[in-house]
C-alpha cells in the first residue's frame, strides 16, 4: 500500500474512534459539533481515498 493510503486509512479510523471518547469524556454541545466535524473530516478522506488513489474509469 501507499504511504498516502495508509494515512488517509488511519485518518478515517482515528474519526471513528475519537466520537465515542470526546462523546463520553467532555459531552455537550462540543461533542455534538466535533462529531458534525470528524463526520466531514471522514467523509472528505472516503472521497480522496476513492478518487485519489483507487478510481476506476469503465
Amino acid at each position: 500500500m501507499r504511504k498516502g493510503v495508509l494515512l488517509t486509512v488511519a485518518i478515517m479510523i482515528l474519526c471513528v474512534l475519537l466520537v465515542p471518547l470526546i462523546a463520553y469524556y467532555i459531552g455537550g454541545w462540543f461533542a455534538y459539533w466535533s462529531h458534525a466535524a470528524l463526520a466531514i473530516i471522514f467523509a472528505l478522506a472516503a472521497v480522496l481515498l476513492k478518487t485519489r488513489w483507487y478510481w476506476e474509469e469503465d
